[in-house]
């Protein structure tokens, strides 16, 4: 699968979004890795959950980014994970199975200093 972000209509806004949630929940404290996931299936008591970027969440609201971290997986809507609240973890115990995107086609990874160089304005959020 090709990498996305929901939302966002260019390569260069979809790797400013990334890079902004992935800030914000870094600074919860969770070491995050670079693995770029597209959909993860875990269980949730009785219940398989699916959760996939683009699609909507179990929450109702569309999941706009998934992160993998020593403790599990962080799937990131918007009022959980990427504006305000927590994410909603899936733990390695939980989970059933993982999908990526395909490395080759994540455009800017590491683009942090390469997107402060286009000079694109800030997001709203800022």
């Amino acid at each position: 699968m090709k990498f996305f972000i929901p939302f966002t209509i260019n390569p260069i806004q979809a790797e400013r979004v990334y890079n902004r949630v992935a800030k914000r929940i870094r600074s919860m404290g969770y070491d995050l890795k670079s693995d770029r996931i597209y959909k993860v299936i875990f269980r949730r008591g009785d219940k398989l959950v699916s959760e996939t970027v683009g699609a909507a969440s179990d929450n109702g609201e569309v999941v706009v980014t998934i992160f993998k971290d020593n403790i599990g997986y962080f799937v990131c809507t918007y009022s959980h994970g990427v504006v305000w609240g927590e994410p909603t973890l899936a733990r390695y115990t939980e989970v059933e199975s993982v999908d990526f995107f395909d490395k080759a086609d994540v455009v800017l990874s590491g683009a942090e200093p390469y997107l402060l160089a286009t000079k694109l304005p800030p997001l709203a959020a800022e």
